[in-house]
């Protein structure tokens, strides 16, 4: 397996840095910020939340400072993993919060992929905070954008089957 030194080397092979504090002043290319998502995987593994959480703080940081352009999934991964981190950790607005911010960078750079996922942990939250309305919402967004980007039927129907299971919101109006 691989430890975050041995990406953050890597990342020392194209960059000119020598303490992480000077990565983020730096304006990543694609690749780079899929290295740096694995830095910040290897902490999320370890069960190292503290440093993933600061690393993924300081990721939509320099995204928000330096205007970055969505190009792939990998900057909106940090969006989904630090909001399903603070899910995990029942830090429901902050989970809010990051999915927002994660969709709303989706609908800025008009990209669609992980936006469903945002999707699903802002339901989620939203049933946490007691919304349950607005949850529904985007638990059905969730549910649809799987739908349309995605051919794995299974996927879409294990989906469904965990929020119906999961969430009392059959009550509330119709999960597809």
């Amino acid at each position: 397996a691989y430890s975050a030194q041995d990406f953050l080397d890597l990342l020392r092979l194209t960059l000119p840095f020598q303490k992480t504090e000077e990565l983020w002043k730096i304006n990543l290319k694609p690749f780079e910020v899929r290295i740096l998502n694995s830095v910040i995987f290897t902490y999320l593994q370890s069960e190292d939340y503290d440093t993933a959480e600061e690393w993924m703080l300081k990721a939509i940081e320099m995204f928000e400072r330096l205007h970055f352009e969505v190009k792939d999934i990998s900057y909106i991964n940090i969006f989904y993993n630090l909001s399903r981190l603070y899910f995990l950790q029942k830090k429901y607005k902050e989970a809010f919060i990051i999915a927002e911010k994660g969709i709303s960078l989706c609908k800025h750079n008009n990209v669609l992929f992980g936006i469903e996922s945002l999707f699903n942990i802002k339901g989620k939250a939203l049933y946490y905070l007691e919304e349950k309305e607005k949850a529904l919402l985007y638990f059905n967004g969730c549910l649809q954008l799987n739908s349309i980007l995605y051919d794995d039927d299974l996927k879409h129907l294990s989906i469904n089957s965990n929020l119906k299971k999961n969430y009392q919101i059959a009550d509330l109006g119709y999960l597809h």
